[in-house]
């Protein structure tokens, strides 16, 4: 095989494991913060606080982070990520206050923004352009495996053990995810360097004008712009899994919800097994588009269903629909920007995530306390399909042409201002 063609290189393998620490750096907390605050104040409310200053904080410094990108190497900045992740971990033993506490979750929270959106650009500088949609689906499997190991094992451990063993256990696992990445070697075609062209091989370069840039706005590349906009809506269906559920299954007297998610994320795990594969040989829309209906056919039935069986089998497509679109997104707006503004595209899709649920529990709440879950379950269900729509007018009907367009003025081509 060509050495270009290689996607198990040295700097990924760092990369992804370094990611997976990072990721248990999120999933550690999500569930034992909140109990540790309630413990300190004995309310539940400066618990969603803590919930709400982390991910208002990751969602405001990922645009930034987006731009910095473009003028600073994606590896510092996953360092520096990791770095504050990894300080406040430790930080949180001396929180004496909520007070403080707020203010390290904050600062945990600026730390993942920025890592989590300099990862997905140095991904797509080391990923080789044949098999990137292999490599994409590789490297997003460190979250769900995460997710799925890391809300259990932290609850253990603040149970069994304390919660200052779980801050020097996260503290720990920060340490070598910031070792790992000091050995990656920056790739030699950085985003930095992406303004540049080689006029004769080996000879002088010519930087590439912003008027030979796609069209823009405030930073975001129009091209990303609708496969984050599917994304959103999508997400905000998810809000409804993640949020509701477990609150459907107690109000309809349903046990053993706890492995309806554990399902979900094996499903999720399976599917990017796969999802490669299954694009190489099929194309991105055929997935994403079934996926998102089927996605969206459980949020309609989840409130008509008071079996637990059923509600695994629901788990199974939830979860496989989580496996395949994000992934595919995530694919599609790398593929559809210039290689100078991947940082904005990959904050554009992070983003979007962070939206979809934040929106989506917002006004879920209110429609469940106004009118119940059925007509809130509905109400995800019929925005997550508005999702399919959106990517059966756009996405897939000019991914193809828009991704030629980008190699076109990559590759020095004049391309008409309206093409792109």
């Amino acid at each position: 095989m060509i050495m270009q063609d290689k996607l198990w290189t040295k700097n990924f393998i760092l990369l992804i494991v370094a990611s997976l620490g990072s990721g248990f750096l999120v999933s550690l907390f999500l569930n034992t913060l909140p109990i540790y605050a309630e413990q300190m104040t004995g309310t539940a409310v400066y618990a969603g606080l803590v919930t709400t200053g982390y991910s208002m904080a990751a969602l405001a410094t990922r645009p930034v982070v987006g731009i910095l990108c473009e003028r600073v190497s994606a590896l510092k900045l996953i360092i520096i990520g990791l770095s504050m992740m990894m300080v406040t971990c430790y930080a949180y033993k001396f929180a004496s206050t909520i007070a403080v506490l707020i203010l390290i979750r904050v600062l945990h929270g600026i730390g993942f923004g920025i890592k989590s959106t300099a990862s997905g650009v140095l991904a797509a500088e080391i990923i080789p352009k044949s098999r990137f949609a292999e490599g994409i689906g590789m490297f997003g499997l460190y979250l769900p495996v995460a997710n799925a190991i890391g809300p259990a094992f932290g609850l253990w451990v603040a149970e069994e053990g304390s919660f200052q063993t779980l801050f020097n256990i996260a503290g720990a696992i920060g340490i070598v995810s910031v070792v790992l990445m000091f050995l990656i070697r920056q790739p030699r075609t950085s985003s930095q360097e992406a303004g540049k062209k080689r006029v004769d091989a080996g000879e002088e370069q010519e930087t590439i004008s912003a008027d030979r840039l796609p069209k823009s706005f405030i930073g975001f590349e129009f091209g990303v712009v609708y496969p984050s906009l599917t994304l959103m809506l999508v997400y905000f269906g998810y809000s409804a899994i993640i949020s509701f559920v477990a609150l459907y299954a107690i109000s309809s007297g349903v046990s053993g919800i706890g492995l309806f998610f554990t399902i979900g994320a094996i499903a999720l795990f399976v599917a990017r097994l796969f999802f490669a594969k299954l694009v190489k040989r099929y194309g991105y829309h055929r997935f994403v588009i079934v996926s998102i209906i089927l996605f969206a056919a459980v949020l309609f039935l989840i409130p008509h269903i008071e079996n637990i069986i059923a509600l695994y089998g629901c788990s199974i497509f939830y979860g496989a629909a989580l496996g395949i679109v994000p992934m595919a997104v995530n694919a599609q707006v790398l593929e559809r920007c210039s290689v100078k503004r991947r940082g904005t595209a990959m904050a554009a899709y992070t983003s979007s995530m962070d939206l979809g649920i934040g929106i989506g529990s917002v006004l879920m709440g209110a429609v469940v306390d106004s009118g119940g879950f059925t007509p809130a379950f509905s109400m995800a269900g019929g925005i997550c399909a508005a999702g399919a729509v959106v990517y059966v007018l756009t996405v897939a009907r000019d991914h193809e042409q828009y991704v030629a367009r980008i190699e076109a003025l990559a590759s020095g081509e004049q391309v008409a201002g309206d093409q792109i």
